[in-house]
């Protein structure tokens, strides 16, 4: 059974996971499983605990796991939502939509997963300057759902064009399509090739030396564009692969991912590796004070 998201102050987080036997429905709302295929649901990539889409060829999809110390309700875990504005237009859309089923803090309640430490005050390269007398300011959230909505549903456009040239049918139903597997390999490695896009460094880029100098600093720096945006490379993912802007209600698909962030957060996995890195609960040290100790101790 999924493990359920209660957050303090909000009594709507106690319902039960949504339906994961759900078909899509574009009409009425996004409540679809992790994975559209029933190919895609008999592999590794239907457990949503993993937070690891398919590895899509040269593109490589890896969960992050956080190694701090995590509070439902911590202010300073991530930063605030900020009202809707002209400048916001598609998350004053997506607000729109998730606040009819009482879900108007999903975001935030997301970013607090990965939008923390230096990453909170980090703009996304190309986003929206933030009003001047906020330039000192964590990074407003609402401008970085609005970034993340605007690039995401971009990608997603420019793969469904081309879908159109090759007369694939289903690019007569864009508001509906799930990418698959192969989808997803072509749009992120589509993006990637086009560094001038997304990256602030692009000299830096053209000036490697070899092939494969270019290839791996390309490579490097997309990933860390991508884990820029949301802190959260998945999540990135996740808004390219479905119809987070056109569908009707996209709330149930964001609630799962968050509980696949939470269970992940309490994995084995996460515990060694807050364990490794010296970030741990009250009380405890870690195991590279235990050795920086003991060599002191000698």
């Amino acid at each position: 059974m999924e493990p359920q998201i209660i957050k303090p102050g909000s009594p709507r987080n106690q319902e039960s996971p949504p339906d994961s036997s759900q078909p899509i429905d574009a009409k009425t709302q996004l409540t679809i499983p992790w994975v559209s295929t029933e190919e895609e649901t008999s592999s590794s990539a239907a457990r949503p605990d993993s937070l690891e889409l398919d590895r899509f060829g040269d593109f490589e999809s890896e969960p992050m796991i956080y190694t701090g110390d995590f509070h439902f309700g911590n202010a300073d875990a991530a930063p605030s939502l900020m009202l809707p504005s002209p400048e916001t237009p598609l998350y004053d859309a997506f607000l729109d939509k998730v606040a009819s089923t009482g879900d108007e803090d999903v975001m935030e309640y997301l970013a607090e997963f990965g939008v923390f430490d230096k990453l909170r005050f980090k703009k996304p390269y190309g986003s929206a300057e933030p009003p001047a007398d906020k330039r000192d300011d964590p990074y407003q959230l609402g401008l970085r759902t609005e970034y993340l909505l605007a690039v995401t549903n971009k990608q997603r456009s420019n793969h469904i064009a081309r879908l159109a040239s090759r007369n694939d049918v289903r690019a007569q139903t864009p508001h509906a399509l799930v990418f698959t597997s192969d989808d997803m390999k072509e749009t992120m490695n589509q993006w990637r090739k086009q560094p001038e896009t997304w990256s602030n460094t692009l000299q830096t880029v053209n000036d490697m030396g070899t092939t494969q100098e270019y290839h791996l600093c390309v490579k490097s720096r997309f990933n860390t564009m991508l884990f820029q945006l949301f802190g959260n490379k998945s999540l990135v993912e996740m808004f390219v692969r479905f119809p987070i802007c056109s569908a009707e209600q996209p709330a149930p698909l964001l609630r799962r991912f968050a509980q696949a962030c939470q269970s992940l957060r309490s994995s084995p996995e996460a515990n060694r590796a807050r364990e490794n890195s010296g970030h741990n609960m009250p009380g405890e040290v870690g195991l590279s004070k235990q050795i920086y100790a003991l060599k002191n101790a000698r």
